[in-house]
């Protein structure tokens, strides 16, 4: 159905959850992941939690950098999802960038401190 051009809620979701779950998903798989972010970026948006899920394949697909951009952006729109921040913390390490990735961490710890 994604080669088709469907790209409804629900069927992407159905998709990253499949992708993430595949204990070896297929380079075709790989191939779709980029033209749900190609798709996003000429109009098609995604929600918050899609957009994370997105992002947890593309760091699974060996493409951290995409998914750290596409966080980025969903974070700056969404800016007190702590799901979100959480993501992009973990892909930062997953790139190595270990101290970008401690500014989230710290800014989740003090929020977390805060609604005590």
């Amino acid at each position: 159905l994604l080669d088709r051009g469907l790209d409804g809620p629900r069927l992407l979701g159905g998709f990253l959850d499949a992708y993430l779950g595949a204990e070896s998903p297929s380079s075709s798989d790989a191939h779709r992941l980029q033209w749900m972010l190609q798709r996003r970026a000429t109009g098609t948006p995604l929600t918050g939690e899609l957009a994370g899920r997105l992002a947890m394949a593309l760091v699974r697909s060996g493409s951290p950098e995409e998914a750290i951009a596409l966080l980025e952006e969903t974070v700056a729109a969404n800016p007190d999802d702590r799901e979100l921040r959480l993501r992009l913390a973990d892909a930062l390490v997953a790139a190595g960038e270990n101290e970008r990735a401690h500014h989230h961490y710290r800014s989740l710890l003090s929020g977390a401190q805060s609604k005590r």
